[in-house]
């Protein structure tokens, strides 16, 4: 399963594109649905939601309904956590996500279709 980002902070992305390599996980960033080549029956999308409205997650949503949505933002941010949680999207704060990075990049992958 190829995981697709959309992250904008290019700091940040250099640092999942190595905790990628090292899980030996594939990722794609991408800025919209028709970034993706392809759609997996196991597709997941990976949200920077500071930078993200929640009216982009729920257009992925949409062109992917079966796809694993993840977003990640300030832990002060609540407002926008309820919002894209509304529309599927399950929600961690940056420190969080930033800190499993490995563990989260491997475990998207090896979850049950």
């Amino acid at each position: 399963m190829k995981i697709h980002l959309v992250v904008t902070d290019f700091i940040f992305r250099s640092q999942i594109e190595v905790a990628a390599k090292n899980a030996g996980v594939e990722i794609a960033f991408i800025h919209q649905p028709s970034d993706v080549q392809s759609e997996d029956a196991r597709m997941a999308v990976v949200f920077d939601l500071s930078t993200v409205s929640v009216e982009t997650v729920k257009f992925f949503r949409e062109k992917f309904p079966a796809a694993e949505m993840l977003g990640f933002l300030p832990h002060v941010d609540g407002a926008k956590r309820e919002s894209a949680e509304a529309v599927g999207c399950k929600v961690m704060s940056r420190f969080e996500f930033s800190k499993n990075l490995p563990a989260i990049l491997r475990n998207i992958t090896s979850a049950p279709a």
